[in-house]
């Protein structure tokens, strides 16, 4: 876990896994992924507006990730502190992985008191990974009803950063609003804010 919080922090920035934030990052990229539908129609959810965003959070996961690549998967549980909901990572989010092959640890919330943070990471293979169960479940957090879903009894959020270390890039898609792409140099930068200039997240100053 050192050796792995110290490329984080030398490569992208990020000096905290359990609770990310990017604001001492150099390279980062912030992109919708629907920028034109509102998530519903009157009552319901707009299911256009769905497939949309998972259609794009697919595009941007295989632009960064190729079959021949070194990846490392971390996956952030917040519970509720003192409780423990088992989930199926395994089975669900990973083929053909053993599941002592995955390395936990338990941390505090910084941020909430009343929070664990149970930390999960595991080197994988693009084929391991069930991209779009993921993304899919991902993007639902916000829409309960819908599955495949995150969310359970006594787990108040989860969050995956996705760490391609052949190119040093960063994914996080956080939910259906948008996600993150860091990167380790200038022109990688570039490449992505060209390859994703319109769906782009004005930030402000």
């Amino acid at each position: 876990m050192e050796n792995l919080e110290m490329y984080m922090s030398n490569t992208f920035g990020v000096k905290n896994m359990e609770e990310p934030s990017y604001f001492d990052s150099k390279y980062v990229i912030h992109t919708q992924l629907e920028k034109d539908l509102s998530t519903s129609e009157g009552e319901k959810t707009n299911v256009t507006y769905l497939k949309n965003v998972y259609s794009k959070g697919e595009k941007i996961f295989h632009s960064i990730f190729e079959k021949k690549d070194d990846i490392v998967v971390i996956i952030n549980v917040e519970m509720v502190k003192g409780r423990y909901s088992k989930l199926d990572m395994i089975r669900k989010f990973f083929r053909n992985i053993n599941k002592y092959d995955m390395k936990y640890e338990k941390n505090k919330s910084n941020t909430f008191e009343d929070i664990d943070i149970h930390t999960f990471y595991l080197n994988v293979q693009k084929e391991n990974i069930a991209d779009q169960y993921i993304i899919s479940a991902i993007c639902n957090q916000d829409f309960p009803p819908l599955i495949p879903k995150l969310k359970k009894r006594n787990v108040e959020g989860v969050n995956f950063l996705f760490v391609n270390k052949t190119k040093h890039t960063l994914l996080h898609i956080y939910d259906d609003r948008g996600a993150y792409i860091l990167t380790s140099n200038s022109e990688d930068y570039d490449y992505y804010t060209n390859l994703y200039r319109e769906d782009l997240f004005i930030e402000e100053e």
